[in-house]
């Protein structure tokens, strides 16, 4: 559960993206026109990146007025375990649920699914915040992958009413992040 505690905590504060890479972590986003990618830096995180529209679209509705962040976390007790070894963890129910009932502490979960990427699998939640300014207009589309390196995670918020044109640009920054 404390795997989860920290999962939640580096979703829930995000990380963002433009077309910027930390050789060191091999940590980078590089998502498609019209987003831009920022370096950005959080307690907690190794490395971190703030991703915008140029466009205004989707609308960003984080609090501090970004669309999507991105961070990365080393966690050596990964390396142990080979990317099959971790997908297979991923793709549980049992940790499915431990995830979801994490992120239930700030967000009402709407849906969950899991994904594949470049041979790693991950979880993407859909959620509406629990509180906040605008919280019952906001969704949020939060995804998480673990490698032998670390956790990815990513974290989206836009307007509910923009919710289902956004999900596949949602994906598509996600698509555009390298996971060491």
């Amino acid at each position: 559960m404390r795997l989860f505690a920290a999962l939640l905590a580096v979703v829930l504060i995000g990380v963002p993206a433009a077309a910027q890479s930390d050789p060191a972590a091999r940590f980078a986003a590089r998502p498609p026109a019209p987003f831009t990618v920022a370096p950005s830096s959080h307690p907690g995180n190794d490395r971190a990146l703030v991703i915008n529209s140029r466009s205004g679209k989707p609308t960003a509705a984080n609090a501090d007025g970004t669309l999507c962040k991105a961070a990365f976390k080393a966690a050596p007790s990964n390396a142990k375990l080979s990317q099959q070894q971790i997908n297979g963890m991923m793709s549980t129910p049992e940790w499915r649920q431990n995830a979801r009932a994490a992120l239930e502490q700030a967000f009402s979960v709407n849906s969950g699914a899991v994904f594949s990427q470049a041979g790693v699998s991950g979880l993407e939640f859909v959620g509406t915040p629990k509180i906040g300014p605008g919280a019952a207009k906001t969704r949020v589309y939060l995804s998480m992958a673990e490698t032998p390196a670390g956790r990815t995670t990513l974290s989206c918020a836009t307007l509910a009413s923009e919710l289902e044109t956004a999900l596949p640009v949602f994906r598509a920054i996600r698509a555009s992040l390298t996971m060491p």
